[in-house]
């Protein structure tokens, strides 16, 4: 939400360094900012001070615009472009076929697919931010990420003023925010945070917050970032509290069938995410051994350290919001999270046909285990849902 850097050297053209689903940095509202950036967020993007970058209103300006542009694509082989009805999705021939999904896209200008939103340009969405930002005296820095030739943009925005404290780390509030024009998704954001240290991103902690998009809606925009911000203060002791309450629920593993990726492989990660998960919660508490035990908070975070670092997929997209929805759980409810993992070995375990001595005594274990959770369960539900309910209030 906040403005950006200034400095005396020349600034890189916004436009021209963010390519199909590349992401161009910010460090600031306006042109001129002096925006202090954490290491975390300079080793990731490679700049060494915030002047390296361009702002957010600069960025935005350099989106392109679904407006400005004819539908269509170019033929391959008559080097012709091809128009086609705006309001649906472009799909080039040369595309098509088996083995062709990780074909060059470079040349297609896709297109909103439906009738049920107005093309917005990227100014109309984060410009009113910027504004509301700018009086409120705020700092922001952050990434944009663009998609299809600007008919997909999404936008993470930290914002340090807002920080709290959880054990020994430190959390800073973002909004994760953006727009499509294919029919799936209203201009939106979800309240999250990052941790300072790590820079491991907390995202979508509360459920998502729309406004529609049809025609120039600046001024709804703008009361819309305006109600959102005006709660950011509520949405940090909110999100430290959640997490105090995660920190202190402590998840057994050394008497059950599964280690630390075996907790994350019940909850339906990828392999890979769960091992890269799995290794965070090692390194960052048992110097690489296998915990005994692990708090719902470190477990959570091990997943938030995977999506950040690992994840390849896009910033927005389903799959990652999926991955998400059951961080959130183990983060929201943790003794609900756990008995699905239970519920999940219990069945492992079923199907086999003899179990030794060892399995039988996981097998007991897994049932003493779950009347735990079952009991956690009833006291977290009135908690954890006044917890949510409030966090979501403070995201409205």
């Amino acid at each position: 939400m906040c403005e950006i850097a200034g400095g005396s050297g020349p600034r890189p053209d916004p436009r021209a360094t963010m390519a199909k689903g590349k992401q161009q940095p910010f460090a600031g509202l306006v042109a001129g900012s002096d925006t202090a950036m954490p290491e975390w967020y300079r080793k990731r993007h490679g700049v060494t001070v915030s002047e390296d970058l361009p702002s957010l209103r600069e960025v935005i300006r350099g989106l392109e615009s679904v407006k400005d542009v004819t539908a269509g694509y170019k033929d391959p082989e008559t080097d012709e472009w091809v128009e086609v009805p705006r309001r649906r999705a472009v799909v080039n021939p040369e595309w098509l076929g088996a083995g062709l999904e990780e074909a060059n896209r470079g040349d297609a200008l896709w297109q909103f697919a439906s009738d049920q939103y107005s093309p917005v340009p990227p100014e109309d969405m984060w410009g009113p931010l910027v504004n509301v930002a700018s009086r409120m005296d705020l700092t922001v820095y952050g990434v944009v990420t663009e998609h299809r030739h600007g008919g997909e943009v999404h936008a993470d925005l930290v914002l340090p003023d807002f920080r709290f404290d959880v054990g020994e780390d430190t959390y800073v509030l973002t909004y994760e925010s953006g727009f499509s024009h294919y029919g799936d998704q209203s201009l939106y954001y979800e309240v999250g945070a990052v941790n300072e240290r790590t820079g491991s991103m907390y995202r979508g902690m509360t459920d998502k917050e729309t406004c529609p998009h049809r025609g120039r809606a600046t001024d709804k925009v703008a009361a819309w970032w305006e109600d959102g911000l005006s709660n950011a203060e509520d949405a940090t002791s909110t999100l430290g509290s959640v997490m105090r309450e995660a920190m202190r629920y402590t998840v057994p593993l050394a008497s059950m069938p599964y280690n630390v990726g075996g907790f994350f492989e019940a909850l339906k990660w990828p392999e890979a995410l769960a091992e890269a998960a799995a290794a965070h919660v090692k390194s960052v508490n048992t110097g690489g051994a296998e915990p005994d035990e692990a708090t719902a908070l470190a477990l959570y975070e091990g997943m938030a350290a995977a999506m950040t670092n690992e994840y390849e997929g896009k910033t927005g997209g389903y799959h990652l919001k999926r991955l998400n929805k059951r961080a959130n759980k183990v983060l929201f409810s943790p003794p609900s999270a756990e008995a699905t993992v239970i519920n999940y070995w219990q069945t492992q375990l079923a199907e086999q046909e003899t179990l030794d001595m060892e399995e039988r005594q996981h097998r007991e274990a897994l049932g003493e285990r779950y009347g735990d959770t079952q009991a956690a369960v009833e006291h977290y539900q009135d908690t954890k849902e006044q917890l949510k309910e409030i966090l979501n209030e403070a995201g409205a």
